[in-house]
């Protein structure tokens, strides 16, 4: 089909393409008078069938056409978001045929320009996409079924462009983002990951092959998006939020497991990366991960000894394994932050 498309005159390809952007025009205008805030002239329920597919095909266009209508787009993202809900309300939706999750690969580029994002964050954009992960994470526990990753890897992504590119929106809005934690965990346990490991452990992590596999780039995306949510709050706001009709020990003992589980997953990526061979392809998230840690720890934002201890003691190790690794190359990054983590 590629060979057949490049075959055409140009002529041809712009006919065409002017075809699709008057369809998808079409259809922007179309969801625009139907999930507008005031009721248009063309009356048809939000959640009928012909509003559904309306909402997934422009969002799989969407995903490979990131540069046409623009402005006409971000014009309609407040209207998708804040109607999400009832689009979605059919207890028979399931991941495939959510139609939010035809949006998330447009809204994973969408996010990643500054007008877009503030679209996003402004309409409750991370509520929704909160809603979607815990919804389906938790039918895929159920099921006992396989997760979608790419789907996943999108979820991940789009958190990634949120609290890495405006680390405001976390402190504009910390209790759902909190909310985020548990459900990346949640998503980690998809995988039967990470085995449990005692914090005073200095055993190796588990073989991979003890483990549903978990693929490298999904896992790294996971552990930037957990680490720099964790560094953008503090540990009053995390506890208030965790748990506010508990008791504070209650609060402080899940703020000190959310800790020691940014630990593991330091750990683990970088165990899992090296032992697979796959170190170049996730070193660059593993460092920022890794650097986000170190700020965490060196702040001190969170009075829990036990996350210091435990991973500044795993970072001496590793560092040396590192420099034997690296043999006579003394300008290792990956060094120099382990020995960042260990002197925090």
């Amino acid at each position: 089909l590629q060979f057949k498309w490049a075959c055409l005159p140009i002529d041809d390809l712009m006919k065409v393409r002017k075809f699709l952007l008057d369809t998808f025009t079409a259809i922007i205008e179309f969801l625009q008078e139907v999930l507008g805030a005031q009721e248009g002239i063309i009356t048809v329920p939000r959640n009928s069938e012909v509003v559904l597919t309306s909402v997934r095909i422009l969002g799989r266009w969407l995903s490979d056409e990131t540069d046409a209508l623009q402005k006409e787009v971000l014009e309609l993202l407040p209207s998708l978001l804040l109607r999400m809900p009832a689009l979605t309300e059919n207890e028979h939706t399931t991941a495939a045929n959510d139609p939010f999750s035809h949006l998330l690969l447009a809204l994973l580029h969408i996010t990643a320009k500054g007008k877009g994002r503030r679209q996003f964050l402004a309409h409750k954009g991370p509520a929704t996409l909160l809603s979607f992960m815990k919804r389906h994470i938790h039918a895929w526990h159920q099921a006992a079924d396989t997760p979608d990753i790419e789907l996943l890897s999108a979820c991940a992504g789009i958190l990634i462009n949120l609290v890495c590119l405006d680390p405001t929106a976390v402190s504009a809005d910390p209790s759902t983002f909190i909310g985020f934690l548990p459900a990346l965990c949640d998503c980690l346990s998809l995988f039967h990951y990470p085995p449990p490991t005692p914090p005073s452990s200095t055993s190796p992590p588990l073989s991979i092959h003890t483990r549903r596999p978990l693929p490298l780039t999904l896992f790294a995306h996971i552990l930037v998006a957990f680490t720099f949510t964790l560094k953008a709050l503090d540990q009053p706001t995390l506890e208030a939020h965790l748990n506010p009709a508990s008791p504070t020990s209650h609060s402080s003992d899940a703020a000190a497991h959310l800790l020691h589980t940014d630990a593991l997953l330091l750990q683990h990526l970088w165990a899992d990366a090296h032992q697979l061979g796959l170190w170049e392809s996730v070193s660059e998230l593993w460092l920022m991960a890794a650097e986000s840690t170190a700020q965490i720890l060196t702040r001190k934002k969170y009075a829990f000894e036990q996350f210091g201890t435990h991973i500044t003691t795993w970072a001496s190790q590793a560092a040396r394994q590192d420099q034997d690794a690296a043999g006579s190359k003394p300008d290792s990054s990956s060094t120099e932050i382990l020995t960042q983590l260990t002197c925090a």
